[in-house]
């Protein structure tokens, strides 16, 4: 909330603000909460729930939607031997995404990893 302000005029900047819908609060209570096709998803929250994320967005983004991922390769942590949970919770959602036949992924190994995902 606190750069709500900035956020809204860059938006309104863009000439886009008609497009554009901002929410607010907690990602696991608003996204059941949208009913239309989504475009684009950028994830970038509680990286224990990278997963259920995904797992609520994937049936509502449109087909070639995308979704950027933020932190996929955690600082490095995800070769390590003895991962930690947060690290071991990204490397399930790395795991699961890389398994789902309906996308295609792409880990970009920019700073700690940038993942984008493509719906079929």
């Amino acid at each position: 909330r606190e750069f709500e302000h900035l956020i809204q005029q860059h938006i309104l900047q863009s000439g886009l603000s008609h497009k554009v819908e901002l929410r607010f609060g907690s990602a696991i209570e608003e996204l059941p909460k949208i009913r239309e096709s989504i475009d684009m998803v950028f994830i970038d929250a509680r990286k224990r729930e990278y997963l259920r994320y995904y797992r609520l967005i994937i049936n509502q983004l449109r087909p070639g939607g995308i979704i950027i991922v933020d932190n996929t390769l955690w600082k490095g942590k995800v070769v390590e031997e003895h991962p930690d949970p947060t690290t071991e919770a990204i490397l399930q959602f790395n795991t699961y995404v890389k398994a789902d036949k309906n996308v295609s992924q792409l880990i970009l190994p920019y700073r700690d990893g940038i993942s984008i995902i493509r719906k079929h």
